[in-house]
């Protein structure tokens, strides 16, 4: 016979209630058995006193048997007993396991008049179980991890009196488990605390950056070995030194508003680029990064600056920059002295044609050049379009150079070019940009790659593009 359109609904609905619900009583078992293993009782040795409560209870109740039993995945475990000498039993033939997946008090008169427990080896056979009373033990996040139990080998009528007085020591043997929860916890914290500070400590002192931790004044309190070096200042001068003490003059304004700004929380972070002068009086260049630590109350304690000595870096743009303007003043020269060497309209016809052959001829020579070095190097117009790209590009992108020609810098790096946005703006804003970064390879694997991006700026000072160049830095 056929089902209505009714009855469907109503088996998938309960279907999908009883699937709820079997979901819902594991998690909660996978976190009952978690909050057991935190406070780690299972397999330790006897405690006097939970086996002095154990004692009470077995006396005070007149059962030959009691217990302090912890349910397990598939074992109950007695971190304490009396009148058993057995230590555990398999947990699909325990008694507890029930009254802890019920989270209530488990009764059972006579186990043999249960169809729960009436086959169950603990009652036909050793230790002969005939009446159980069970009170479930819970942790301070309220799981129920055990119970206190006693038993008896004859059939017997619990009494509430009995139950009552059953609950009130296992209120005490809960006490001492919550107690045990508290200690591990606490315990586990001042490991973790440790272990987070042995890390920083670490960091600390071999890091390959110079690291300073500062007062909110300005005052510094302590530097890592790498920034001592770099200062030539030796540890027991630094305390009388400030912020403003090692910064060249010319930078000291830009480095006060950039504490400012992290100081008010106009920005998380602050990050500038600035001269430190050294204890011999040079001074080398560094990518400052300053964020402010807070207590837990949030409350501004101290300032950390981390430091990369960035010297080559600026060397090398300058010397760029000197490369570029004797090109551009030869150019000038060159076409001053061609203009004004004109004699005949015959000669200046011959002049241009024999410098535009040598253009093109150097122009050949760069892409030579460009596509034989091992390093991605590109450019890019304001409007982040390709005008150039050499050879290398064509191992990492597998596009020839002409393909890339045009193409956006968002076009050719996809999912990655949201990573490189914010550097590229900057760039394009009049500040070089030198960090790394992981690109995954056409074969699939990932290349840890140091991406620079250099503004070119024309003769009123505005930025027109950016020179891009990615090294596989990788084996560094």
């Amino acid at each position: 016979m056929s089902l209505t359109s009714r009855e469907l609904a109503d088996r998938f609905f309960a279907s999908a209630t009883e699937a709820g619900a079997d979901l819902e009583r594991a998690v909660e078992e996978g976190e009952r058995l978690a909050a057991l293993d935190r406070i780690g009782l299972c397999d330790t040795p006897a405690a006097p006193s939970f086996d002095r409560v154990t004692r009470l209870a077995a006396k005070a109740l007149d059962a030959p048997i009691a217990l302090v039993s912890l349910v397990a995945e598939t074992r109950q475990w007695f971190k304490s007993k009396i009148g058993l000498t057995v230590t555990e039993t398999p947990r699909q033939v325990s008694f507890c396991s029930h009254a802890v997946v019920g989270r209530t008090p488990l009764i059972v008169p006579d186990a043999l008049l249960d169809a729960r427990f009436a086959d169950n080896p603990l009652v036909t056979g050793e230790p002969g179980i005939r009446a159980y009373a069970g009170i479930p033990l819970h942790t301070s996040d309220g799981h129920a991890i055990g119970t206190l139990c006693v038993i008896d080998r004859r059939p017997r009528a619990w009494s509430a009196a009995d139950i009552d007085t059953l609950t009130d020591y296992a209120a005490i043997i809960q006490d001492l488990v919550q107690g045990m929860e508290i200690a591990a916890d606490n315990e586990r914290a001042l490991y973790l605390a440790t272990e987070r500070e042995t890390l920083y400590r670490e960091l600390f002192e071999h890091a390959g950056v110079g690291i300073i931790l500062a007062s909110l004044s300005g005052r510094l309190l302590r530097a890592n070995p790498h920034m001592l070096e770099l200062l030539g200042c030796p540890a027991e001068r630094l305390g009388k030194l400030s912020f403003a003490d090692i910064t060249h003059p010319a930078d000291i304004p830009a480095t006060a508003a950039m504490i400012d700004q992290v100081l008010e929380g106009t920005v998380d972070l602050g990050q500038i680029e600035k001269r430190y002068v050294r204890g011999d009086g040079t001074h080398f260049w560094g990518q400052v990064t300053l964020v402010l630590r807070r207590a837990a109350s949030g409350k501004p304690r101290y300032l950390i600056a981390v430091i990369e000595d960035i010297s080559e870096r600026k060397r090398q743009a300058e010397e760029h920059e000197r490369l570029r303007d004797t090109l551009q003043a030869q150019l000038i020269r060159q076409t001053r002295e061609l203009t004004d060497s004109h004699e005949a309209l015959h000669g200046h016809v011959v002049r241009v044609y024999d410098a535009e052959r040598a253009a093109r001829h150097f122009e050949h020579r760069l892409r030579v050049i460009g596509n034989r070095v091992t390093s991605m190097i590109g450019y890019w117009n304001r409007d982040l379009c390709c005008e150039f790209a050499n050879e290398a590009f064509r191992e990492w992108f597998g596009l020839a150079p002409e393909q890339i020609s045009g193409m956006s810098l968002e076009d050719l790096l996809g999912g990655e070019y949201q990573h490189l946005r914010p550097y590229a703006r900057m760039a394009l804003e009049g500040a070089a940009q030198r960090f790394e970064r992981g690109i995954r390879t056409l074969a699939g694997v990932k290349a840890l790659m140091e991406v620079r991006l250099d503004p070119d700026f024309d003769e009123s000072a505005a930025v027109v593009g950016l020179y891009v160049q990615m090294t596989d830095v990788t084996a560094r």
